[in-house]
């Protein structure tokens, strides 16, 4: 009889104990839910502030968007992609003032005298200018340059009097232009993340000079908390056992070296639970194997331990055939 209400007592707290932990991962299953739709109005873009869209997600699904080279070494080196960023900008100068420096102007050898009494004899598609109120001299080329801090630029105008009034021309230019960008990631209390940038046109003595309009900008960062199933996370443990043994039934007090193949957690080293667990035990001078399917980890609730794991398992000896279940309690290794 004593038996019985000690093996009830056990179950019950165990039922308990099992009971409080699926209530509590369910009160912290609603508060992330809660919290999430709160960032994720945090982390939405102002690009006027040039702050970001900042999304939680897989950043390695954008690894094929990544320049040849930098996709190969990051899978050379076997890296993983934990942020992924996507900027547009654009820029506009109005520079109305300047003009194209007229650098030199190429004349044919020929002068023709202008007389209101006679027909002019000018070749159709010829440039012309007046050198005195009475002569004309014909234009061969017209070349032209510009330069400032980002753009150089050579123009060459050339009659073409075999096209009748055409026009040929030769424009080259070497544009370079530099740039200076100031990217900054900040944490919210709340969990989120929110990134800004700005970027800015730089002169030859890096002095700022005009900053670009920033027309998209897009930020995936890897979730610094998620957690994921891992199929193969295999973990070594020592552990306490409090069993009641069947049939004749009484409280068995022992310890266990177990092995598990499963888990869900933040890393294969920091699991909330671990799945499948098997074990040699021994309860005095019995030895046993057991099976616990789910192991718990209360550490992560607790202050000063951060793995403390607890399960219900189940033991049979090959040696005397007691049936054992009960509750176990240990640490990972």
């Amino acid at each position: 009889m004593k038996s019985k209400i000690l093996m009830s007592v056990l179950i019950a707290a165990l039922t308990s104990s099992l009971g409080l932990l699926g209530k509590t991962g369910c009160d912290r299953a609603k508060l992330q839910t809660a919290n999430d739709k709160l960032n994720e109005e945090l982390m939405k873009a102002n690009l006027e502030l040039g702050r970001a869209n900042t999304k939680f997600g897989n950043a390695e699904q954008h690894i094929d968007e990544l320049k040849g080279q930098i996709k190969d070494e990051i899978r050379q080196r076997d890296a993983e992609m934990t942020r992924y960023g996507k900027l547009r900008a654009r820029y506009r100068v109005l520079a109305r003032k300047k003009r194209v420096k007229i650098t030199e102007t190429v004349y044919k050898d020929k002068i023709i005298k202008v007389s209101v009494t006679e027909d002019l004899d000018l070749v159709p598609g010829m440039y012309y200018e007046a050198i005195d109120e009475f002569s004309l001299k014909p234009i061969f080329a017209v070349n032209g340059d510009y330069s400032d801090h980002r753009l150089k630029l050579s123009i060459s105008l050339f009659p073409n009097p075999e096209f009748m009034g055409g026009t040929k021309w030769q424009l080259d230019y070497d544009l370079t232009l530099k740039l200076e960008a100031q990217l900054v990631e900040t944490y919210l209390p709340s969990g989120g993340v929110n990134h800004y940038a700005t970027v800015w046109e730089v002169n030859d003595r890096g002095e700022k000079i005009g900053e670009f309009k920033i027309t998209d900008y897009l930020v995936v960062v890897k979730r610094p908390n998620t957690k994921q199933w891992f199929w193969w996370a295999p973990r070594l443990d020592l552990n306490l056992l409090t069993s009641i043994s069947i049939p004749d039934i009484h409280i068995d007090m022992g310890g266990s070296l177990g092995f598990s193949f499963f888990g869900y957690g933040l890393t294969k080293r920091d699991l909330d639970f671990r799945i499948l667990r098997i074990s040699v035990d021994i309860m005095g001078n019995d030895l046993a194997f057991g099976i616990t399917p789910f192991i718990y980890n209360i550490g992560q609730f607790l202050p000063l331990v951060k793995f403390v794991d607890v399960g219900i398992f189940y033991s049979i000896s090959p040696f005397t055939m007691k049936h054992r279940l009960g509750f176990s309690t240990g640490v990972p290794f």
